[in-house]
């Protein structure tokens, strides 16, 4: 395209009267300059205008292909988010499983060494109960022994205590020289 309607002539002595150029300075000036206007490759506004739309249109359609694009990334990731979620449900619920057939598992062991423990704790009560009795019924012999022990020292001591009281007294009592119980000798009878 070009600009048409510049005045060459006009650009001429302006330059040489207004700026002081030369008048083969202000004719080269003013050709140089309608040359570079009338170059074909400048651009008008309704050319602008029309690359403008052009780079809108490629613009919005890779900004669609991109969108486009990226929706089916999402929906992949969202799938394989939806998988790994499945699978870590499933793996979830095992290990529950997993945990409730230990926890059974522990449960039985611990009644078992529960009843285990109580039994052995009866046994051995039993046998110390026993042991027990034994020697409770020991110490009451050994008690019984010592009582009778007892008394029948007792009753000896006091035997002898009567006879030598009752063999003093009739030593005492016998002036005559009889004593209290004949066929004893007395000390005077000696």
């Amino acid at each position: 395209m070009s600009v048409q309607g510049i005045d060459t002539l006009k650009l001429a002595r302006r330059l040489r009267d207004g700026a002081g150029f030369t008048p083969e300075h202000a004719e080269a000036a003013a050709e140089a300059f309608s040359d570079a206007l009338t170059v074909t490759d400048l651009v008008t506004k309704d050319h602008l205008e029309l690359k403008l739309s052009e780079m809108e249109h490629r613009l919005d359609d890779k900004i669609a292909g991109v969108k486009a694009e990226l929706k089916g990334e999402i929906g992949e990731l969202r799938t394989e988010i939806a998988g790994v979620k499945a699978g870590l449900k499933g793996e979830i619920s095992e290990l529950r499983t997993e945990i409730s057939g230990v926890k059974a598992e522990l449960k039985g062991e611990i009644t078992g060494l529960r009843t285990e423990f109580k039994a052995e704790l009866r046994t051995e009560i039993a046998g110390l109960k026993a042991d027990l009795t034994d020697e409770i019924a020991r110490a009451r012999v050994d008690m019984m022994r010592w009582g009778i022990g007892t008394v029948l020292t007792a009753v000896l001591l006091n035997a002898v205590v009567v006879v030598g009281s009752m063999w003093a007294l009739s030593s005492s009592w016998a002036p005559t020289g009889r004593s209290l119980f004949p066929g004893v000798a007395g000390d005077r009878d000696r």
